[in-house]
């Protein structure tokens, strides 16, 4: 007698979500969260997590840490590349090796924006095996960062000769203020 049967592995269910600390101030360094939780029913193996930055928002290097569970934070390495977009595997964290339903993951990081960045999406996806080594990418999940502008006024006041009419060739001195509205420290003023 003779038998045959077909195992059917359940489908993965990964979910990957990310926040930055929004709105950032201009040339701010804020912190970014990655989320990933196993909501399915099978263990998941070489988990591959990307983060597409907007212009103007880079890595800090030696910033990444993870953990487990509302656990401790464990530093981590930082991703390869460090440039957008950001890529963690194993060889970054080891707990991207696998993870079983149930537990959450987050990694953490820091920021910078650059003084050009004016806003934009930040974007996590997850490429990830299930038990038989077929790949799969969960959608993706994008997180809207927006900016506070700076808010400055400049006036420029003629302070000698103080009044009337210059004659040709005559120096003139002006005083020019800046005048910082905004409710954080404006690093640079171009």
């Amino acid at each position: 007698l003779t038998d045959s049967a077909t195992v059917a592995i359940p489908a993965g269910l990964l979910i990957n979500t990310n926040n930055v600390t929004t709105p950032l101030n201009a040339c701010a360094s804020p912190s970014a969260t990655i989320t990933l939780r196993n909501a399915g029913q099978i263990i998941l193996y070489s988990l591959d997590v990307k983060e597409t930055l907007p212009a103007g928002l880079t890595y800090v290097l030696g910033t990444t840490e993870y953990r487990v569970n509302s656990g401790a934070w464990t530093p981590g390495s930082d991703p390869s590349p460090t440039t957008s977009p950001l890529h963690w595997t194993s060889a970054q964290l080891p707990v991207l090796a696998s993870i079983t339903p149930g537990p959450t993951i987050n990694i953490r990081f820091q920021l910078l924006a650059n003084c050009s960045f004016a806003g934009g999406q930040v974007t996590v996806q997850t490429d990830y095996a299930n038990p038989c080594g077929n790949v799969f990418s969960t959608d993706a999940s994008s997180f809207s960062v927006a900016l506070t502008p700076p808010s400055l006024t400049i006036s420029k006041v003629r302070t000698a000769p103080a009044a009337g009419p210059l004659n040709c060739g005559q120096n003139v001195t002006w005083q020019i203020t800046v005048t910082n509205n905004s409710a954080y420290t404006v690093p640079v003023v171009w």
